[in-house]
């Protein structure tokens, strides 16, 4: 590993042993009320090891407020919230919502940040016991149940020489995430991990299972491929096409002022449109501590280039690469050739000492063409946020091709999002007022938007902006065919 780079002069009058302070508060090394009356269906409880709660049980307010992953919870109560043991008791939970009438809404592992699986009336059904994974090697494939986390899949394919484009942070489920798209780790070198998804078991709204992709069912295979929170049934098992594991993953951390957010984004654009295909570019813009006691907040901006390569030469090729820029030689702070593995780049995610994501959040993210324009505005951002911990995560890439077998239809060359997080329930107005202005900042560069990180509860009319237009109205045409009663909640916003 080289040396952290000498001090330079930014005119901040920041000491290099005052910066190191303030990247390790920032965790440099990991980067990234009352319940009403009992419903009418309160005597209903699945048999055996099933769990069923409804609105008015004591612990109904318990459950409901277990179900997000992160602190701030919806104001939105289904009447009921069931726990399936297998998929004989989610048969069982979908015919009791049809009997009556109740729409039902899924969840996984609760990581949406707009929380699309808690609505108001109805019944949430939580996949918390489907966490199954299967590794076959030879065949370089892998069937995971949708509650699994990233980073478990990540440890099952590791010891197998294997990799997949899981989620940066290791406790997102496979099932959400996938659904939704499945922006992740080296995406631009391994595909979008909706790409990636050869075939997915369904549980359909009349209770029987079908294998998506099959005779008869190319189309279901089409909107599982990054239908999101709009999908018209229970996904219980993917079947996915993963890649080799690289044998030599190198981090490199580089550290600018926030007020150089723009170039240090064009700077990385040049390197990945010259080629680096191989190479993962992501910058963070957080505020740190002040350098001096009294002192306001430094926002920085904080590069990190990641190397999946086959061999040390060609990760230090790659170094030379990025070292040639005129940029890399002007940081505040650098890191070069820090051996890493896919569990060390996700293992700050679940560090609560030193990840940024821990309390209560709210998120605004958009594709974009225009990045360092984008970056700007969100810096901006970040250094009004009422909250430290709140930040903004920006990605390039080089490949934007969508695929015609695939409902997921919004990306561009850059990624860039806002994500408010804050502690206290006192806060949140001030905190989702910011998550909110963010939004407005950063849509006059947006091309798209994430499906997966879009709050359509607050926007319903950006969904469309989440896909082509053709491939929306065929998604909701599938809809009507797979579930004519409308027992599924469509997207928020629009059920």
């Amino acid at each position: 590993m080289s040396r952290p780079g000498r001090q330079q002069k930014d005119g901040g009058g920041i000491t290099r042993r005052q910066l190191m302070a303030a990247l390790g508060q920032l965790g440099i090394g990991s980067l990234l009320g009352a319940c009403a009356a009992p419903s009418g269906n309160a005597a209903w409880r699945l048999p055996g090891a099933g769990t069923v709660v409804h609105r008015g049980d004591p612990d109904y307010e318990t459950w409901r407020s277990a179900m997000p992953w992160q602190g701030w919870v919806a104001p939105r109560r289904p009447e009921s919230i069931v726990r399936p043991a297998d998929r004989t008791q989610l048969c069982e939970a979908l015919q009791q919502a049809r009997r009556q009438g109740q729409r039902v809404a899924i969840k996984s592992g609760g990581h949406s940040v707009s929380e699309a699986f808690l609505r108001d009336g109805g019944m949430l059904v939580d996949l918390h016991a489907f966490r199954g994974v299967d590794v076959d090697a030879g065949s370089a494939t892998a069937a995971v149940e949708p509650s699994l986390w990233g980073r478990d899949l990540a440890l099952h394919l590791t010891r197998a020489g294997l990799a997949f484009p899981v989620a940066h942070c290791a406790t997102v489920p496979m099932g959400g995430y996938l659904l939704g798209g499945g922006v992740g780790i080296n995406t631009d070198q391994w595909g979008i991990g909706c790409h990636a998804v050869t075939g997915a078991e369904v549980m359909l709204a009349d209770g029987t299972l079908v294998d998506a992709g099959s005779a008869g069912h190319e189309d279901l295979l089409w909107a599982v491929r990054g239908a999101g929170t709009g999908f018209f049934g229970v996904i219980t098992r993917y079947r996915l096409r993963c890649a080799p594991l690289p044998r030599d993953i190198r981090e490199n951390v580089f550290v600018f002022p926030a007020a150089r957010a723009a170039e240090v984004v064009e700077w990385l654009e040049a390197l990945v449109e010259q080629g680096m295909p191989d190479t993962e570019v992501m910058l963070l813009l957080a505020n740190s501590p002040g350098p001096s006691a009294g002192a306001p907040p430094v926002t920085l901006c904080i590069a990190r280039v990641v190397f999946f390569c086959a061999s040390e030469n060609a990760s230090r090729e790659r170094l030379a690469q990025v070292l040639a820029g005129p940029m890399a030689s002007q940081a505040l702070f650098k890191e070069t050739m820090k051996a890493a593995t896919i569990d060390s780049l996700m293992i700050g995610s679940v560090d609560a000492a030193r990840g940024l994501g821990f309390g209560r959040s709210h998120v605004n993210t958009i594709w974009t063409a225009r990045t360092a324009e984008a970056a700007t505005a969100a810096a901006a951002q970040v250094s009004l946020a009422p909250s430290p911990k709140s930040h903004a995560v920006i990605s390039l890439r080089k490949h934007t091709a969508l695929r015609d077998d695939a409902c997921f239809s919004a990306l561009d060359r850059g990624f860039v999002g806002c994500y408010g997080v804050w502690d206290k329930a006192s806060d949140d107005a001030a905190n989702i007022a910011w998550s909110e202005a963010s939004r407005e900042a950063l849509q006059p560069y947006a091309s798209g938007n994430y499906i997966n990180e879009l709050d359509a509860f607050r926007r319903p009319d950006l969904l469309e902006r989440a896909f082509s237009a053709q491939a929306f109205a065929r998604l909701q045409a599938l809809r009507k065919r797979y579930d004519p009663q409308g027992l599924f909640h469509d997207f928020p916003g629009l059920s």
